[in-house]
């Protein structure tokens, strides 16, 4: 049995990203906006969105590593976001049970498989958690890592939300 404050899954990737975003849904799936360019910008948190398939994150390295932990919850987390820059959550509905964080070139990136937890209505809500944005688009191996924290966890759509605000490459996308 699953305790109410603990992940059911947690898993940390490096991947490797350009143009200054990661996409989460089915690269599989020709009709998904990861493939359309249809993800609109994150006007609203300046760190997420999302359209129906797919969920847009942006960052601040523009081409290189940045290091993602994925977890996955059956309720809503405690929300901690003290050790973060921005935090903002968005709702995503994707017709699969598992996703994949995508970095650099859809077709050949490696994948980071999230199986989502169970519901029927195949909606969640993703709350991203990002620090070292604004330590520069090209980063060198002395430089901060960028790091994403992503917690998913099924709920009914519900607008935007920005929970923190502090670093400037938010500000910039933020309308």
């Amino acid at each position: 049995m699953n305790n109410t404050d603990t992940p059911l899954t947690t898993t940390t990737a490096r991947v490797f990203i350009e143009d200054n975003v990661i996409f989460l849904g089915d690269p599989d799936d020709p009709d998904s906006p990861i493939h359309t360019g249809d993800v609109p910008p994150p006007d609203a948190t300046g760190l997420v969105a999302a359209a129906d398939g797919a969920m847009q994150i942006t960052c601040g390295v523009n081409v290189g590593h940045v290091t993602i932990t994925a977890q996955t919850w059956n309720q809503p987390p405690p929300a901690t976001i003290d050790d973060w820059d921005d935090v903002a959550e968005t709702s995503v509905h994707w017709n699969t049970d598992r996703i994949q964080v995508i970095g650099a070139a859809v077709d050949d990136a490696p994948l980071f498989p999230i199986d989502l937890p169970a519901t029927d209505q195949h909606t969640y809500r993703v709350r991203d958690h990002a620090r070292n944005r604004d330590a520069g688009e090209d980063r060198t191996d002395t430089d901060p890592t960028e790091h994403h924290l992503l917690q998913i966890w099924p709920a009914p759509q519900a607008p935007d939300q920005l929970l923190k605000a502090t670093d400037t490459v938010g500000q910039t996308w933020r309308v």
